[in-house]
């Protein structure tokens, strides 16, 4: 799945859903701004592994 800058990344938690806004892709690296505005990196790898496992999905920002 290809993530770009605007995407919505929702990571499904035991209360609920939690969703941050990409901000960039850097490398290996994304880069996520909270609601809140505070900044957070995941590794792609770490991402992917959660989509797959129905953790987490993305929201395309059109």
């Amino acid at each position: 799945m290809e993530i770009k800058s605007g995407d919505i990344l929702v990571l499904k938690t035991g209360n609920g859903e939690y969703r941050s806004r990409i901000s960039k892709i850097d490398g290996d690296i994304v880069k996520i701004i909270d609601k809140n505005g505070s900044y957070r990196q995941i590794s792609i790898k770490n991402v992917d592994d959660m989509i797959k496992n129905g953790f987490a999905s993305i929201e395309k920002f059109d």
